[in-house]
């Protein structure tokens, strides 16, 4: 399993995130991700989900898996649509399902929980940032590999 700290660089390439500081939080059971505004749509092929991240960014899609039923720290109970998207994390890359509420008043815009933690990573709560940012790294390694061709 792959040590990751409370905090990471995340990414969600199917959604075009190149990049979003996420918090790894044990306590809680599933994955948040901030939308400032969502509206749904249906289509023939099923529910797609509108949202922004940001008031004047550009609205994003993905289909709606349905409504998962949340508890916040508050102890409040609400609903909240479910996308399932691709998610990079501490160099790994998987599926992952994840709810849309608007964290506006946190710090973190992406939450990552339990069920995505479970059995693919160990958290270090003491360190934060192990991982290097998705899109820089990704630039990092493409250079790396340019420089071994030349030397050959």
């Amino acid at each position: 399993m792959r040590r990751v700290g409370w905090r990471e660089w995340g990414r969600l390439p199917e959604l075009g995130i190149r990049r979003l500081k996420t918090k790894i939080d044990t306590g809680a059971r599933a994955c948040a991700l901030h939308a400032e505004e969502y509206k749904l749509k249906s289509t023939p092929d099923g529910d797609v989900i509108h949202f922004k991240l940001k008031p004047k960014s550009k609205w994003r899609q993905a289909p709606c898996i349905g409504y998962r039923t949340i508890k916040d720290t508050g102890g409040k109970v609400t609903e909240r649509p479910a996308i399932r998207t691709m998610l990079e994390l501490g160099g790994e890359k998987f599926e992952a399902e994840i709810c849309l509420v608007n964290r506006s008043a946190m710090r973190h815009r992406l939450i990552i929980g339990r069920q995505v933690i479970g059995g693919r990573f160990i958290v270090d709560a003491s360190r934060t940032f192990l991982h290097p940012i998705p899109s820089l790294a990704a630039k990092k390694i493409k250079s790396l590999k340019e420089q071994e061709l030349v030397k050959r």
